[in-house]
């Protein structure tokens, strides 16, 4: 089952803006000097972490690895630890004046060598958060980017001041139904592209070139634990404003889909963004699956329906093909955990369409391409007294004048009764031919011990 909500977010924290800068080429040089990088603003890092008060900020770890690479001629992207404060030491060529540009990307693993032209910052469409602990967001990757010019020549620092091109959303979800549960994952699928790279040197001047890869971001959490103890999940998105989206999340039991969300997450001041979200029955995605009708069905030519008798407890016998005027039957084993018959095998070439006759109120035609035959795949019934008689059939659809090819829909105790007035038979089950058959047992069997009542499946989707 599927529910529709509409999905709002509101900021909490402040954004780090880019500084402008330009590229220029000088002569490199073989030799070099170091530098010390100190970012500009402390709530400028790489991870989350969340105080008593949830005040959020963000925080470095020691021993993030950051890329960097001056404008120099020559000059190729190195990586560097920092410290918890998000204080580096980088070498940079002497050459390396005022006028020349210092570029910083976090994260930097497996940058090095490169070239500042080449030099990407990446947006993941897979993030890996280590627990939903109200504590921290250990795992969680928040790319970030800086510009800023070289010190001159004799200066031993120069303080850089990072930009964020994402969108931190953070979930808080609430569940009365499923306390139990566990999220495994959090997919954030919008119309266009959420995930890919950022053009390094040619994201200037509060331009920033991205290359779109995929329209959606999954985190998966490492470390499970059940939704009534709390906590978040984070899911870092290219910045923007999505309508459409659509939010899946995974637990250990279940699927929940909340579809037509609208995400307003291109404010320049916010980085993070809290959503509190209720997991309830009407966003669990079950598999599709067959479910017995109850005496209120409406019946309808869009549904689809399985004629059946129920064996025992956790066994039908479906209505399958047409064998020798008669209905054939497959034995599928009920599904305790979905409450009705799986959508397995080949169950679907067996359904029936069942729609009310025009002009006859309260009778109802019966379709079936897998039971039908030469003759037409609208199902009737032959005459006679036989217990176990056969079935007729014809092209078009009945009319309500077609005595033989309308039945009446009643309930019993457990039982379905389709009767045909016109021929006084109903559809029963023999479990001495083992097919379906008409039978002029009508709904006592009493003397009749082969002949067995019906019943009638819905599917859900």
């Amino acid at each position: 089952m599927k529910r529709n909500i509409y999905l709002s977010v509101a900021a909490t924290v402040s954004a780090i803006l880019f500084s402008a800068c330009q590229i220029t080429e000088v002569s490199d040089s073989i030799k070099t000097r170091s530098i010390t990088v100190y970012p500009v603003e402390a709530d400028t890092r790489t991870s989350l972490e969340y105080e008593y008060s949830d005040y959020s900020h963000l925080v470095w770890c020691e021993g993030d690895v950051v890329a960097y690479v001056t404008d120099c001629a020559s000059d190729v992207v190195k990586e560097a630890q920092v410290s918890s404060e998000g204080v580096f030491t980088a070498t940079i060529p002497e050459s390396a004046g005022t006028d020349n540009r210092l570029y910083v990307v976090y994260p930097g693993n497996g940058l090095a060598g490169g070239t500042l032209a080449d030099l990407s910052l990446e947006i993941s469409a897979q993030q890996t958060q280590d627990s939903i602990s109200a504590v921290n967001s250990t795992g969680i990757v928040i790319p970030m980017m800086a510009c800023t010019h070289v010190p001159e020549t004799g200066e031993t620092s120069v303080s850089v001041s990072y930009d964020v091109p994402v969108s931190v959303i953070r979930f808080d979800f609430a569940t009365a139904d499923f306390p139990q549960d566990q999220i495994q994952s959090v997919t954030f699928t919008a119309a266009q592209p959420v995930a890919g790279t950022v053009n390094v040197a040619g994201s200037v001047n509060g331009d920033v070139i991205f290359n779109g890869v995929s329209n959606s971001v999954t985190t998966t959490i490492d470390r499970l634990s059940p939704l009534e103890r709390g906590g978040y999940v984070y899911v870092p998105v290219m910045r923007g404003s999505y309508s459409g989206v659509t939010l899946e999340v995974v637990t250990d039991n279940n699927e929940f889909v909340f579809r037509d969300g609208n995400f307003e997450l291109d404010d320049p001041d916010a980085t993070l963004y809290k959503v509190e979200m209720t997991l309830g029955e009407g966003q669990v995605i079950r598999d599709p699956y067959f479910v017995e009708i109850s005496e209120d069905e409406q019946f309808s030519p869009d549904n689809k329906y399985l004629i059946a008798y129920r064996q025992s407890d956790y066994v039908y016998r479906v209505a399958s093909e047409h064998i020798s005027s008669k209905i054939d039957a497959v034995t599928i084993e009920y599904d305790p955990d979905l409450g009705g018959i799986p959508v397995v095998g080949d169950v679907m070439d067996y359904v029936f369409t069942i729609g009310p006759v025009a002009g006859a109120d309260g009778y109802y035609w019966l379709y079936s391409e897998a039971a039908g035959n030469t003759n037409g795949n609208y199902v009737g019934t032959a005459g006679g007294t036989s217990v176990e008689g056969n079935f007729f059939f014809m092209k078009t659809e009945p009319a309500s004048s077609d005595a033989y090819y309308i039945w009446r829909i009643t309930y019993g105790d457990g039982a379905v009764y389709l009767y045909n007035e016109g021929r006084n038979r109903w559809i029963k089950y023999s479990t001495n031919l083992t097919y379906f058959v008409t039978s002029s047992v009508g709904e006592d069997n009493t003397g009749n011990e082969q002949i067995r009542d019906i019943t009638i499946l819905k599917l859900i989707e």
